[in-house]
């Protein structure tokens, strides 16, 4: 499914990425790294919205299936 493939490659890949920016961004960079944590926050956020928004088509597909 989906959920599956987005946990075990999108997601890590993202992990790495704020990883790697958090350890290269200075920390006289306040306003950057600031900024970074509020865009990792609204992505995490969509990342569970989409997850929610399949939750939601599986559990459609299993309905019709069943009816």
């Amino acid at each position: 499914m989906e959920r599956e493939r987005m946990e075990s490659t999108i997601l890590p890949r993202l992990a790495l990425l704020l990883e790697h920016a958090e350890r290269t961004i200075p920390p006289e960079q306040k306003q950057l790294r600031t900024d970074m944590e509020q865009w990792a926050c609204r992505l995490r956020s969509a990342f569970y919205d989409i997850e929610d928004i399949l939750d939601l088509a599986d559990y459609n597909r299993l309905e019709n299936k069943v009816n």
